[in-house]
């Protein structure tokens, strides 16, 4: 895991003394690393379906056709696509369809809705420990319609099928399926679904290409979904790139060969990088991903082949040799940014990330040094959670090739240790948050982790910017999404109601349209404001509302809302772990997504729930307050903000949120200007490329010697 940060000056006076680390740090949350068998927790209820749980699916690879398969990926035909969906087809909440509409969609008579007619869905098969009984039916699974997701490779999740490649769990048309019995309100569900027509968005429009020359930009990170990915860092080293690449510019995308990128058929070695210094020899092999962004892959056994995650081991411990590790990674990277480098390609702009590849800013400064004359690229560093700051003991200086003068606290040291991210704060011609307000609180002593005056200063140089990030929208896309077992848009939400009465059954909650249903999806700790929803549950519950969670995280927050779904199993349910099918359908399914976190850099989930029609209430924090408008706000409003992340702030919150679902047409108004608002990476990529520019145009840069 990443080091815990403490929150002290880089400039202490002799007299001072470290105050004690912050609470609720954030810790990972880690699909690589999820319990062995996570499941939904309820009472009296079955498991989820085994589709709904599935790994992530194969993403195709251009150039030699190459196939990339994330990890346990199923086998799948190519081309295969069958969307998964549920047991029964459930009932949609009328209230929302004619709020959305003006009125209840009209069923014309349809003989395909007899049993086994074309165009029916295709139930997925029931896990064998919760067969029905006996006298239950088993008719043929029919096919089912695929939802084109339009997705660009990297960008799109795990569980997706970007690409036109296999879907996450395709349905065979000849195999047999499990079937509750058919009540008359199953049937008048099947019906309905069979007879509301499949949703099909039309493709986006290209992106424009930057003006002038194409720019040169090696992205060096440690993730990268749907590879590697502990959290947004992962989504964003996937969404970027490609948007970059999307507006013209060359990317080559620079990342540790963890074994799960074995599976990336076509792989090609294109250059050796001899030992040298305390380094070791190692390898550089390639794969051109569709978008026209290059993924480099450094292959170094002794550091990136191993059990476990990319900072854990596979008891949860930290790499012990994390700081080797990563320093490698960085001094790679300010290898492959001088004029010698021996993949011929020279970068205009080297793009960090966290703490991870902070070094990379001093490597270039030494190399610089070294030669005599200016280091060829620039350096920009982006924080994704100043928390986490790469913190070392001192005498692994010598190990990982750092030079005595920056051993000091205008380099890389921070009370005695050595902070990775400090050196890169100092050193790189640019440093970014994920958002502007993120950029703002971390001057301030109470988000900024002991660095706010660094920060201060760099704001001050004119070098510190908020951008705010983006999301796939052909991932996230309600519309295409084949996660999903109904799609919709914002002109028709019947698809999200169905999907709703689906999340329902799926997780044991009562089959009730009108009750108030809130989803999360989030590491289970405080920062996220995960003990203020435990916290408010008697009155949630009081209420007759319902909340479904996935996530894992804090043992004590994992208990107490394991005890709740047992307490209350109709209105509550937990899943331990995470899924990404399942991850989507909380975000389709809920009416209400709930991100009361303390703290936020960027935050994605806000983003996807008012793509997807689902109003959620945040603490108006770092990215959570640049990318939500409160519903007092009638003409702009996507959802509620609450001031405080505190028991009585969220209390009201919850509280406004009930009033506004007791007015469906208000409701429906906010969803639609949620589902309209734009959150997709090429606003974003536009403003890092102007960034690159500027920062390239300079006369002076912090990687020139002296």
């Amino acid at each position: 895991m990443p080091k815990r940060p403490s929150p002290i000056p880089s400039r202490p006076p002799e007299t001072a003394s470290p105050p004690p680390s912050p609470p609720d740090a954030p810790d990972e949350f880690r699909s690589d690393d999820a319990p062995a068998d996570p499941g939904i927790v309820r009472a009296g209820a079955v498991p989820a379906p085994e589709e709904a749980l599935a790994e992530p699916a194969a993403a195709q690879v251009a150039g030699e056709g190459a196939e990339a398969v994330p990890p346990s990926a199923p086998d799948a035909a190519p081309g295969a696509s069958a969307a998964p969906v549920p047991r029964k087809t459930p009932r949609p909440r009328k209230r929302v369809v004619a709020a959305a509409t003006g009125q209840a969609p009209p069923l014309p008579p349809d003989p395909s809705a007899a049993p086994g007619g074309e165009g029916a869905s295709a139930p997925p098969a029931r896990p064998a420990e919760a067969k029905p009984p006996a006298a239950r039916k088993r008719p043929a699974a029919r096919a089912v319609r695929a939802i084109p997701t339009g997705g660009t490779g990297i960008g799109a999740p795990s569980g997706a099928a970007p690409n036109g490649g296999a879907d996450p769990s395709p349905v065979p048309a000849d195999a047999p399926a499990e079937t509750p019995p058919a009540s008359p309100a199953a049937s008048r569900r099947a019906r309905v679904a069979v007879r509301r027509p499949v949703v099909v968005a039309p493709p986006a429009a290209a992106p424009e290409a930057d003006p002038g020359d194409p720019l040169r930009i090696l992205f060096v990170t440690p993730e990268c979904a749907p590879w590697v990915k502990t959290g947004g860092l992962g989504d964003v080293s996937a969404a970027l790139p490609d948007a970059l690449a999307a507006r013209g510019h060359e990317v080559r995308l620079l990342l540790p060969a963890f074994p799960v990128f074995d599976r990336i058929a076509g792989r090609a070695r294109i250059a050796e990088l001899p030992a040298g210094g305390v380094w070791p020899a190692a390898s550089l092999d390639a794969a051109t991903l569709p978008s026209g962004a290059v993924l480099w892959l450094l292959d170094a056994p002794e550091f990136f082949r191993r059990d476990g995650g990319p900072y854990l081991a596979s008891d949860g411990a930290d790499h012990p040799d994390n700081a080797r590790r990563f320093a490698f990674l960085s001094h790679v990277a300010a290898r492959l940014a001088q004029d010698d480098a021996p993949t011929g390609w020279l970068p205009d702009i080297v793009h960090c990330n966290d703490w991870t590849t902070g070094l990379v800013p001093l490597y270039l400064r030494q190399m610089a040094e070294e030669r005599g004359r200016a280091a060829p690229a620039a350096s920009v560093l982006t924080l994704h959670n100043l928390a986490f700051q790469g913190l070392f003991p001192m005498h692994l200086a010598d190990s990982l090739g750092v030079a005595p003068h920056w051993r000091w606290v205008n380099g890389a040291e921070y009370w005695g240790q050595l902070s990775m991210l400090k050196a890169g704060l100092l050193l790189a011609d640019s440093v970014t948050t994920v958002s502007p307000t993120y950029a703002r609180e971390i001057q301030g002593e109470a988000l900024g982790f002991g660095l706010h005056d660094v920060l201060r200063t760099r704001a001050a140089e004119g070098d510190l910017h908020g951008i705010l990030n983006g999301i796939d929208t052909a991932a996230w896309d309600p519309a295409r999404d084949r996660l999903l077992p109904h799609p919709y848009d914002r002109d028709d939400l019947h698809g999200k109601a169905l999907t709703k009465a689906t999340l329902q059954w799926q997780f044991g909650l009562a089959d009730d349209p009108e009750a108030l249903l809130f989803g999360v999806v989030s590491r289970l700790t405080g920062q996220k404001g995960i003990d203020l929803i435990v916290g408010a549950l008697p009155w949630l519950v009081a209420q007759g509302h319902q909340l479904v969670v996935q996530g894992q995280g804090d043992a004590w927050l994992e208990q107490a809302l394991r005890e709740a779904a047992a307490a209350h199993p109709s209105q509550v349910a937990v899943r331990i772990g995470f899924d990404e099918a399942t991850a989507h359908r909380i975000e389709a399914g809920a009416d209400c997504f709930l991100m009361p976190s303390r703290y936020e850099p960027c935050g994605l989930n806000q983003m996807y729930s008012q793509r997807y029609g689902t109003l959620p209430l945040v603490h108006a924090t770092g990215g959570l307050a640049d990318s939500v408008v409160d519903a007092a706000d009638a003409a702009h409003g996507t959802g509620f903000v609450i001031p405080e992340a505190t028991p009585e702030a969220l209390r009201t919150g919850l509280e406004r949120v009930a009033a506004a679902w007791a007015e469906p047409q208000r409701w429906a108004a906010l969803q639609r200007q949620g589902m309209e608002r734009a959150f997709g990476w090429q606003e974003s990529a536009r403003d890092y490329a102007r960034l690159y520019r500027d920062i390239v145009a300079r006369p002076q840069r912090r990687a020139r010697p002296g």
